[in-house]
């Protein structure tokens, strides 16, 4: 909360929910986003939450309000990189959510985030077989990375995310609710 006022809170769009008359978008796509990312806080230890998760995008600049287009990604993918590496620096979060990628009947890839991989030093990725977390990897000595399958691109995936979340966020040492 910021000088009292609970809507100034950066986080607080992810327990309540605004109207498009108080300026935010109702769209089902970020409908959905919105669904996902307060999923995961609730799977958490929910005191305090907004100082132990930190959001941020792969891509900081968009046209839209939707993720960038695949001329201007290309054209930021090295500053939006060395960004984000700052940032998970700064951050050292135990476990980094990659909310990325899509889900394929034919493969399970890391396309959306691979760019990325590189400068953040991802390494050890290990493909899990079947359900809305694609893979597991590390990034530098003490942060677990979690690639997950966006919201809007949950083709055929019938398992409990929110399930398979704690699930793994607990094995990394997160605290969640049982």
């Amino acid at each position: 909360m910021i000088d009292g006022c609970s809507y100034c809170a950066p986080m607080h769009w992810v327990e309540h929910r605004r109207r498009s008359d108080q300026g935010i978008s109702t769209n089902a796509k970020l409908s959905r986003f919105r669904g996902m990312i307060s999923s995961v806080v609730k799977s958490t230890d929910r005191q305090a939450w907004e100082e132990t998760i930190a959001l941020t995008n792969l891509y900081p600049l968009s046209l839209n309000s939707g993720n960038p287009s695949a001329t201007l990604a290309r054209a930021q993918m090295i500053e939006a990189a060395n960004l984000l590496d700052l940032k998970l620096q700064e951050w050292q979060p135990k476990v980094a959510l990659f909310i990325t990628e899509v889900n394929s009947k034919s493969r399970r890839h890391l396309e959306w985030s691979s760019g990325f991989h590189e400068t953040l030093g991802v390494k050890n990725v290990a493909f899990v077989p079947e359900g809305p977390i694609i893979a597991t990897a590390e990034i530098g000595t003490n942060t677990h990375a979690l690639f997950v399958v966006r919201p809007d691109a949950r083709v055929g995936i019938r398992h409990d995310f929110k399930n398979d979340l704690s699930y793994a966020l607990r094995e990394y040492g997160v605290s969640t609710e049982s």
